[in-house]
């Protein structure tokens, strides 16, 4: 009972209790801050699941508590992980998903039955945890190899060592989902593939892009030949200047050809294009065996 003088802190000093403090009791009674009613009626026994004062059952542990104890967990786990690649934890004393899956890493690692849950605080496991000074590698058949990969199911994480003696990396990952799991594998040689090797090395692929020309049968006029002059048979080379794609899938375009060197009059006009195709950008110019009129249609 609330005396007159009486402080949170006051009241929490008469109990040899390291669990009991003005946080503490301020949760364990639904207090909002430090003020406290004289003659009022506190349950300084926090955290035991009983509401001392009425005799019923709390739902609930002491949330303040609860607080503290995975603040200590998460600290403890960002100790034991540092340096292995996987991100460090939010201390922040709220046990969600992700503090949920180092936990289980850590029980991988340290030979602990295998689960995805919350630690209880003061439990075997938690001393176990508490105790550690290093992270352990998991004892499994894949450190018999000279390098390995584990990769947990029920963590969802995955370890990566050299033999029995360095641990190299931790990371997150992920298994599948229900009906496309990854299937299991006992100690499958894994191989490294390197998409540079066939690509001429790395590059952004924004700022490195192929040319885009185009192969074709063209038919070049010159207003200077007749008919048959102005089907050029020699290796001509045509600058390519695309209009319009047909609804066939061919591409109409406007070439201009020149044909030096062939004893012929270098033809210089408008070429269409019969068939074409992305290649490099020298074409030959062939003799047509159609009508040129139907070659330009």
């Amino acid at each position: 009972m609330v005396q007159p003088g009486d402080t949170l802190l006051a009241i929490a000093d008469r109990f040899a209790d390291e669990t009991v403090d003005p946080e503490t009791i301020k949760a364990e009674n639904g207090l909002q801050n430090d003020a406290i009613e004289l003659f009022r009626l506190l349950d300084v026994c926090v955290d035991n699941g009983i509401n001392d004062i009425t005799g019923e059952a709390r739902g609930e542990r002491n949330a303040v508590i609860v607080h503290r104890e995975v603040i200590a967990q998460q600290t403890k786990l960002n100790e034991l992980f540092a340096g292995y690649g996987i991100r460090e934890l939010l201390v922040d004393g709220v046990s969600g998903p992700v503090t949920r899956q180092r936990l289980c890493a850590f029980r991988l690692a340290a030979g602990l039955p295998v689960s995805a849950t919350d630690m209880v605080a003061g439990s075997e496991e938690e001393q176990i945890l508490m105790a550690t000074p290093a992270l352990p590698i998991p004892f499994t058949s894949a450190i018999l190899a000279e390098r390995w990969v584990l990769i947990d199911r029920t963590c969802q994480i995955m370890f990566v060592g050299e033999g029995t003696q360095r641990l190299t990396f931790v990371f997150p990952t992920s298994t599948g989902m229900p009906g496309f799991e990854t299937r299991d594998q006992l100690r499958s040689r894994a191989f490294k593939f390197n998409p540079a090797l066939g690509n001429g090395g790395w590059h952004d692929s924004l700022t490195y892009r192929p040319p885009r020309t185009t192969r074709s049968t063209a038919t070049c006029t010159s207003p200077s030949t007749s008919t048959e002059a102005r089907r050029s048979t020699v290796p001509t080379t045509c600058r390519h200047r695309p209009r319009a794609k047909a609804a066939h899938g061919s591409v109409s375009s406007t070439w201009t050809c020149s044909s030096p060197g062939s004893g012929l009059p270098t033809p210089e006009g408008p070429c269409t294009t019969v068939t074409g195709s992305t290649s490099p950008s020298t074409s030959r110019a062939a003799g047509s065996r159609a009508d040129p009129e139907h070659a330009n249609r």
